[in-house]
């Protein structure tokens, strides 16, 4: 399946339609806000087959707002790890 780039009709037509993507929509700084991201696409992931169209991109949206977030976070070395190894 090739994906496509919403238009900015759809995407409004979003924001009107999901409270929850009004409350996720922004820049993730924060774990607390990670962790709110993650739990709200729980939520979608486990409605499965009945999940609609536009619970699905916003399962998308999701997505890739917490790949966003992990992306910016930096690497904290395992101490568990030898020194040297690195």
């Amino acid at each position: 399946m090739k994906s496509r780039t919403m238009t900015r009709s759809e995407i409004a037509d979003l924001l009107r339609s999901h409270d929850q993507l009004r409350a996720a929509l922004r820049i993730t700084e924060s774990q607390e806000q990670y962790a709110d991201i993650q739990r709200r696409a729980n939520v979608l992931i486990h409605r499965s087959r009945w999940r609609t169209e536009e619970e699905t991109k916003l399962l998308l949206l999701f997505n890739l707002l917490m790949q966003d977030y992990k992306r910016r976070q930096p690497l904290v070395p395992d101490r568990s790890i030898p020194r040297y190894l690195f």
